[in-house]
């Protein structure tokens, strides 16, 4: 077994033919640079499905190699199950889905999640992977609520109010009765980064000067002000909601890809 292929890194190849809504599609994603296309083609339904997919193998490869399930309880086809309806609003698909990885060399598939649906009901799950098979990093999906601070503002407070701390199944279930899954797991980690934006910061302005102008010392969450806030070189600390919509989901997207430097990880 090449050893490359133990480490789980998203699929190359996506076959898909549903009927409801009725799409069909054969992706090589190895050789795709851009989605595009006029509105309601299913640009945003083509990346929420991906990082469904992806989200999903990572959880079977974790509950396999580290015995942690989302849910105790659930059987394969419910993990499933649970994150097409929390990533969708109107979870009614008819048809087969079909993401895989595929060795240049061989040929052979070595990751495969396939599965059909009738109106949303997960059939026919079919799961595979190598036996020493390791997960992947987690993958993000920003949407565009999530671009904005002002987004993270209000899932902070409704965790408060829902007393959710993200820890059990039960506390997702709650926050997912408000939030789509794929937003709370990029709000999550947009949140476990913050400590470390200085650093990231500083990484980005090496290689980039799209942050540039920018005078952000630390990003932190303001109980008083109820608010994230940022403090300038100058130590005065303000709502970072203040910056520009642009500014803002630049901060966003950039401190979500950038991964924290190792020396203060």
């Amino acid at each position: 077994m090449n050893k490359d292929l133990d480490q789980f890194s998203g699929f190359n190849k996506v076959k898909l033919s549903l009927t409801k809504p009725k799409m069909s599609f054969d992706i090589e994603y190895k050789n795709l640079a851009l989605i595009c296309g006029t509105n309601g083609v299913g640009k945003s339904f083509s990346n929420k499905l991906t990082w469904l997919n992806i989200f999903t193998m990572n959880l079977f490869i974790v509950e396999e190699t580290h015995g942690v399930k989302l849910n105790e309880d659930f059987t394969r086809e419910e993990t499933l199950q649970f994150v097409l309806d929390t990533t969708f609003e109107e979870q009614d698909f008819c048809g087969k889905v079909k993401y895989y990885y595929e060795d240049d060399l061989v040929g052979v598939p070595h990751y495969i999640l396939e599965y059909t649906l009738e109106d949303g009901k997960v059939t026919e799950l079919f799961v595979e992977y190598p036996t020493e098979a390791k997960a992947s990093n987690a993958p993000t999906y920003l949407s565009k609520e999530t671009r904005q601070f002002s987004y993270l503002d209000r899932y902070i407070t409704m965790k408060g109010l829902l007393q959710a701390n993200f820890e059990t199944f039960p506390d997702l279930q709650k926050l997912c009765e408000h939030f789509r899954i794929y937003d709370i797991f990029a709000s999550e980690q947009l949140l476990q980064k913050l400590p470390y934006v200085s650093a990231i910061l500083a990484s980005i302005a090496n290689t980039s000067d799209m942050l540039e102008g920018l005078d952000i010392d630390s990003i932190q969450y303001n109980e008083t002000k109820k608010g994230i806030c940022y403090t300038d070189s100058s130590g005065v600390e303000k709502r970072i909601t203040t910056l520009g919509d642009g500014h803002q989901a630049l901060l966003i997207m950039m401190i979500g890809a950038v991964p924290v430097p190792e020396e203060v990880a």
